[in-house]
Order: structure tokens, then sequence, then C-alpha cells
């Protein structure tokens, strides 16, 4: 069965690793809004400068913003 969201939907994220990055990528190719966050300010850092420009990426430097971030 399938479930149609309607626009804006997002997409919170918890760790940029490999796989988190692969799925934030994915998901954002998929027209998903992605408000993304790690752990490590370097990988917020280094994914947030990969990011740069990408209207369909946010990086959150905590956990409350990105919830606050999302729609409810």
């Amino acid at each position: 069965m399938s479930q149609e969201f309607a626009p804006p939907h997002a997409l919170g994220l918890v760790g940029l690793g490999v796989m988190g990055r692969n799925l934030a990528l994915n998901f954002r190719d998929h027209g998903v809004r992605i408000v993304a966050h790690d752990a490590y300010p370097t990988v917020n850092t280094a994914f947030e400068e990969a990011a740069s420009g990408d209207p369909g990426i946010t990086v959150a430097n905590d956990l409350r913003t990105l919830a606050a971030s999302l729609p409810s």
C-alpha cells in the first residue's frame, strides 16, 4: 500500500556516518527535505559544506533544533 505525503514533507536524520550520509542524499534525491544532525560537530560541518546551497538539506547543530525544524 502506497501512502502519499503532501509537500513539504521532511525527514529528521540523526547520524551522518557512511550510511546516514547516503540515506540523506538518497531521500533528498527523491524529493524529501532532510534535517540532519550528527553528535560530532566536525561531521556536521563537513556535511553542511558538502550540501552547501542545497535547499533540500538542513544541518542542525543539536537535536532540539532538528526537532524544531520538522513540520508538526
